[in-house]
């Protein structure tokens, strides 16, 4: 739901992720990892999505998501003490332009490697670096103007 703000629209994102994955399955080659390519099938299936502002659910408190640096520990930034903390953080993420979002997102809380979300962005590994470096300080910024 950090690429399409609402909890509603990322479960039928989820459900189109899985309809195409099984019917593609047939086709896939393996040249890919399988999670490369599920990754692809998601971003894809919310691209499609028009992106709406972040509105948190009440009955769905947020999922608490620490950040990942490169050398594995949490900033200290984004550490989020409470849940109105934490929603506060995924609206800053959410305001992110969608690509960077997704970068960050898919290394920052998924953990995977450059070469991979290259190739779910289909971007170059050397943009990937150079989005991330950037939307990091980006979202660095958006923390620090909202006293966090």
């Amino acid at each position: 739901c950090f690429l399409t703000g609402d909890y509603d629209e990322a479960g039928k994102c989820a459900r189109q992720t899985f309809i195409e994955a099984y019917e593609g399955l047939k086709t896939f080659r393996f040249k890919a990892k399988i999670h490369t390519w599920l990754c692809r099938i998601a971003v894809n299936a919310c691209e499609s999505v028009p992106e709406k502002p972040y509105k948190p659910s009440e009955e769905k408190p947020p999922i608490i998501h620490p950040l990942r640096t490169p050398g594995g520990d949490m900033p200290l930034l984004i550490r989020s003490e409470t849940v109105e903390q934490a929603v506060q953080i995924r609206k800053l993420i959410h305001s992110l332009p969608r690509k960077d979002k997704m970068v960050l997102i898919l290394r920052d809380m998924e953990g995977l490697p450059y070469k991979h979300i290259a190739v779910i962005t289909g971007l170059k590994p050397e943009a990937v670096r150079a989005t991330l470096a950037r939307t990091r300080e980006l979202l660095k910024e958006k923390v620090i103007k909202n006293g966090m």
